[in-house]
Order: structure tokens, then sequence, then C-alpha cells
């Protein structure tokens, strides 16, 4: 059985048209954007704040024990706002000195886990002191606490 051209075209045309028959057809396009499209948020640049702080505790327990505690802070805040974060410190400078004070006062300093616990503590103290938020946006958080000296009788 010998084709000709003519009838190989024609059996390869019926295969190829009943192929595209059989085929679901292909899912419409979504509909274009109008006006104004939603960038990606870009990522907010932090900074952190150094050189520290100092602060400078010295004060008598119920015992008579004296103690004097020196130490300083630093802070991570959002590279634009690292002015109004330096301002909020020397507004607040002296809250956050009698907070530290009251924190240092209830502080186990002769276990590594008291002295743990009392930087987690100043941490969050300090915070709240010189960043209070009204908005609900954390302006600026205590990140740091190095301790410089740590005197105890």
């Amino acid at each position: 059985m010998c084709k000709t051209p003519l009838r190989r075209f024609a059996s390869f045309l019926l295969l190829v048209v009943a192929a595209c028959h059989t085929a679901e057809p292909a899912p419409p396009l979504p509909p274009m954007p109008m006006g104004e499209v939603a960038q990606p948020v870009a990522q907010e640049a932090w900074s952190d704040v150094y050189p520290l702080e100092k602060v400078d505790l010295d004060w008598v327990d119920a015992g008579g024990a004296r103690y004097r505690i020196v130490f300083r802070i630093g802070y991570r805040t959002r590279v634009a706002q690292e002015l109004l974060a330096a301002e909020c410190v020397r507004t607040n400078w002296t809250v956050a000195v009698e907070r530290a004070q009251r924190v240092c006062e209830k502080a186990d300093f002769h276990s590594e886990s008291g002295l743990l616990q009392c930087e987690r503590d100043l941490q969050q103290q300090l915070s709240e002191a010189l960043f209070p938020c009204e908005s609900g946006a954390t302006l600026a958080t205590v990140s740091k606490i190095v301790w410089v000296k740590r005197l105890f009788d």
C-alpha cells in the first residue's frame, strides 16, 4: 500500500485537527492591573546606637551592704528615627535612671542567674522609660547592658 504524498498529508492533517479538538482550551489571562500597582515593601534599616550611655548607681541595702553598680546601655532603633531616639534619651534620662535604681536594688548580684535576670529587667524597664510609645509603635529598644563595675560588700 503505497500512499501518495497528498494522502499522507491528508492523514496528517486529520490527526492534527482531531488532536486540537480534544485538547482543553487555555485558561483566560488574568486582567491587567490598572492605576497604581502595589510595590514590594522595602525592609527598614535598623541601627544599633553605640557608644553606650552610662548609668552609675550607689545604694545601701536594708542589711547595711553597700553596692556600686556601673553599666552602659545601647539601644536599637530605625535609621530614620535615630535623632528622635537620641532626643528621647536626653528627655527621659532621669526617669530611666530612677527605674534602673529600683531594678538593681531588687536584683541578686551574687549569682549568674540573678545577674541575667537583672539584665532582662533593665532592658525592659529602660526601654519603657526611655522610649515611651503612645501609638503602639516602638521607637527603639534597649538592646544591650554592658557591666562596667559591680562592687558590693
